[in-house]
């Protein structure tokens, strides 16, 4: 009797072994493969040749499982025939159901996958050792299915692959919750999805809140400004700040011998704050631009942008030299926070939760005097949706900073 126990444990053994390497080596970060049979690791070796196609690793751990399954369902049954009680297989077949389902199923794969990068890659050279043990079985089991599909009209089993855009973000948000993708990953995935439709003033600062200097100002101090700022390009203006002469480059100002910023001042490039982000980028590489301004419908200067701002609509806020971002957000506590009120709505909503609701405005400060009607005065309160707003500092044409309290739902 001893001897059928050891045998049992022995199957369920096995089973436990494919079933839980087969999700470890599926949720294994493919980077971290990659890395390690870059420098020469072997057990990485095995793994990568077992995922770069996905048959070799599902065939192996499906065909050892169904083994191990089986040869302990028979055992168990001959077992139980020899005791002569005519109830006691289907009993037996439910137990080992059960056992199978907890200890071959769902412990194994939750073990391997919490250590995808570790146990698992060192464990696949003893299933690539099981893939050549099972190979004339499986290539014989995946001809004759390849056969059965092909005379059934294998069309009508291909999985519809996602047709539209919105398709592949549904596909990626049902998938980052099995992946456990943390939301700072899932909402790079989105913002990649979404730049395409992205207009450049969403990206740009605007001009209000950029460094500019008057022509006729002196090479020192607009070098003071750069120092103080950070802001490699600085545009110059001629008695009102939205009359752009041109701009200039205060790094390359820096290491030439000059007497006034005129002589070194480079010409403006402009284009409408309409246009999408991926075209103004093409254009900016392909005509070599570093720096480009922004105008409105109406012709006034609406905002400043680089490549870098463009990539860090995708990417997040990249540090740089500049002493401040465009849109600051401080987190006091649970559900509180500051905020600029030229924060962008979508930055805010992934960083706070607060869902807003969408219309002619861009920004949090857009958002609250539209809703209120006017330009609301310091400590000026307005709640919506169970959230709280409070204008902290403003001056007479904007919202400068606002208090957000999100309440307990």
């Amino acid at each position: 009797m001893s001897m059928i126990f050891l045998e049992l444990f022995s199957c369920l053994l096995f089973a436990a072994f494919f079933a839980g390497l087969e999700t470890g080596l599926l949720s294994a970060d493919q980077l971290v493969i990659y890395s390690q049979k870059e420098r020469g690791v072997l057990t990485a070796r095995a793994a990568d040749f077992l995922l770069k196609k996905p048959e070799r690793l599902l065939g192996t751990t499906l065909t050892g499982t169904n083994i191990a399954v089986v040869a302990a369902a028979v055992l168990l049954s001959s077992s139980l025939r020899r005791i002569g009680l005519s109830w006691s297989a289907w009993i037996g077949s439910l137990g080992l159901s059960l056992v199978l389902l907890i200890f071959s199923e769902i412990i194994p794969k939750s073990f391997f996958r919490q250590r995808s990068e570790t146990i698992s890659i060192k464990l696949a050279p003893i299933l690539l050792f099981f893939y050549f043990l099972f190979l004339p079985l499986t290539f014989l089991l995946n001809n004759i299915m390849n056969l059965v599909l092909l005379i059934m009209s294998r069309h009508k089993f291909q999985s519809k692959l996602p047709q539209s855009r919105e398709d592949l973000q549904l596909l990626v948000r049902l998938s980052s919750r099995e992946a456990g993708l943390n939301p700072s990953d899932y909402n790079l995935f989105i913002d990649i999805f979404n730049f395409r439709n992205t207009m450049a003033r969403e990206a740009a600062i605007p001009l209000h809140e950029y460094p500019v200097c008057r022509i006729d100002r002196r090479p020192a101090e607009l070098a003071e400004i750069y120092f103080r700022t950070g802001y490699r390009f600085i545009p110059v203006y001629q008695d009102r700040t939205d009359n752009l002469m041109g701009y200039v480059d205060a790094e390359e100002m820096l290491y030439r011998d000059t007497h006034s910023i005129s002589e070194i001042m480079r010409d403006t490039f402009f284009y409408p704050d309409t246009k999408r982000l991926p075209e103004l980028l093409l254009e900016m590489n392909r005509k070599k631009m570093e720096v480009v301004f922004l105008s409105d419908e109406y012709g006034a200067v609406s905002g400043v942008i680089t490549p870098k701002q463009i990539a860090s609509e995708i990417v997040g806020f990249i540090p740089g030299k500049e002493l401040f971002k465009k849109d600051i957000i401080h987190k006091l506590g649970p559900g509180h926070f500051h905020v600029s009120g030229t924060t962008d709505l979508e930055d805010l909503q992934k960083e706070t939760g607060i869902a807003f609701v969408r219309g002619n405005y861009d920004t949090i400060g857009g958002f609250i005097c539209e809703r209120m009607g006017e330009i609301p005065k310091i400590g000026a309160t307005f709640e919506e949706g169970g959230v709280l707003y409070r204008v902290i500092e403003r001056d007479a044409r904007r919202i400068k900073k606002l208090e957000i309290i999100r309440k307990e739902q």
